[in-house]
Protein backbone atom coordinates (compact mmCIF):
# COMPACT_ATOMS: atom_id res chain seq x y z
CA UNK A 1 0.00 0.00 0.00
CA UNK A 2 1.68 3.40 -1.05
CA UNK A 3 2.16 5.93 1.47
CA UNK A 4 -1.02 8.86 2.29
CA UNK A 5 -0.71 11.42 4.18
CA UNK A 6 -3.17 14.12 5.96
CA UNK A 7 -2.12 17.41 7.76
CA UNK A 8 -4.03 18.43 10.20
CA UNK A 9 -2.84 22.43 12.31
CA UNK A 10 -3.45 22.94 16.02
CA UNK A 11 -1.85 26.16 17.05
CA UNK A 12 1.62 26.15 15.75
CA UNK A 13 2.07 22.15 15.99
CA UNK A 14 1.25 20.29 12.36
CA UNK A 15 0.14 16.40 13.02
CA UNK A 16 0.51 14.52 10.20
CA UNK A 17 -1.54 11.46 9.86
CA UNK A 18 0.05 8.52 7.81
CA UNK A 19 -1.38 5.34 6.29
CA UNK A 20 0.91 2.84 4.32
CA UNK A 21 4.29 2.65 4.72
CA UNK A 22 7.29 4.12 5.02
CA UNK A 23 10.09 2.31 3.30
CA UNK A 24 12.76 3.80 1.66
CA UNK A 25 13.15 4.66 -1.85
CA UNK A 26 10.00 6.83 -3.74
CA UNK A 27 7.57 6.26 -1.12
CA UNK A 28 9.83 7.99 1.53
CA UNK A 29 11.52 10.27 -0.49
CA UNK A 30 8.02 11.90 -1.05
CA UNK A 31 7.45 11.61 2.96
CA UNK A 32 10.57 13.20 3.85
CA UNK A 33 9.83 15.88 1.32
CA UNK A 34 6.19 16.75 3.07
CA UNK A 35 7.61 16.63 6.48
CA UNK A 36 10.69 19.21 5.48
CA UNK A 37 8.06 21.34 3.62
CA UNK A 38 5.67 21.57 6.72
CA UNK A 39 8.49 22.07 9.09
CA UNK A 40 9.31 25.04 6.80
CA UNK A 41 6.12 26.77 8.32
CA UNK A 42 6.32 25.51 12.19
CA UNK A 43 9.14 23.55 14.13
CA UNK A 44 7.53 21.47 15.84
CA UNK A 45 5.56 18.58 14.25
CA UNK A 46 3.54 14.88 14.97
CA UNK A 47 4.10 12.13 13.52
CA UNK A 48 1.11 9.62 13.54
CA UNK A 49 1.94 6.11 13.01
CA UNK A 50 -1.54 4.62 14.27
CA UNK A 51 -2.36 3.59 9.91
CA UNK A 52 1.17 2.77 9.03
CA UNK A 53 1.11 -0.69 8.22
CA UNK A 54 5.01 -1.52 7.60
CA UNK A 55 8.39 0.64 8.42
CA UNK A 56 11.76 -1.12 7.15
CA UNK A 57 15.54 0.06 8.02
CA UNK A 58 15.58 3.09 5.62
CA UNK A 59 11.94 4.41 7.16
CA UNK A 60 13.13 4.46 10.59
CA UNK A 61 16.55 6.29 9.23
CA UNK A 62 14.18 8.96 7.61
CA UNK A 63 12.19 9.45 10.63
CA UNK A 64 15.80 10.28 12.63
CA UNK A 65 16.75 12.41 10.10
CA UNK A 66 13.36 14.57 9.92
CA UNK A 67 13.29 14.32 13.95
CA UNK A 68 17.30 16.13 13.81
CA UNK A 69 16.15 18.29 11.31
CA UNK A 70 13.30 19.77 13.79
CA UNK A 71 15.56 19.87 16.39
CA UNK A 72 17.92 21.68 14.18
CA UNK A 73 15.08 24.45 13.17
CA UNK A 74 14.73 25.01 17.09
CA UNK A 75 11.71 22.90 17.11
CA UNK A 76 10.84 18.80 18.23
CA UNK A 77 9.05 16.20 16.42
CA UNK A 78 6.95 13.42 18.41
CA UNK A 79 6.17 10.27 17.36
CA UNK A 80 2.09 9.27 18.37
CA UNK A 81 1.24 5.62 18.10
CA UNK A 82 4.74 4.01 17.91
CA UNK A 83 4.43 0.41 19.36
CA UNK A 84 1.83 -1.16 17.26
CA UNK A 85 2.69 -4.63 15.22
CA UNK A 86 4.65 -2.31 13.23
CA UNK A 87 7.51 -1.81 15.70
CA UNK A 88 7.35 -5.57 17.36
CA UNK A 89 10.75 -5.78 15.12
CA UNK A 90 12.69 -2.76 16.48
CA UNK A 91 13.36 -2.21 19.96
CA UNK A 92 11.61 -0.31 21.83
CA UNK A 93 14.48 1.57 23.45
CA UNK A 94 15.74 2.53 19.96
CA UNK A 95 12.51 4.70 19.80
CA UNK A 96 12.32 6.18 23.23
CA UNK A 97 16.06 7.33 22.59
CA UNK A 98 15.90 9.23 19.57
CA UNK A 99 12.39 10.43 19.88
CA UNK A 100 9.88 11.58 22.49
CA UNK A 101 6.55 8.99 21.82
CA UNK A 102 3.18 10.31 22.71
Amino acid sequence: MALRMATQIHGNVVVLRCHGRIVFGDEGAVFRERVRSELTGTSKIVIDLCSVDYIDSGGLGILVGLHIAAKNRGGEGRLLNWMRNTWKRFPKKWGSSAFYIV
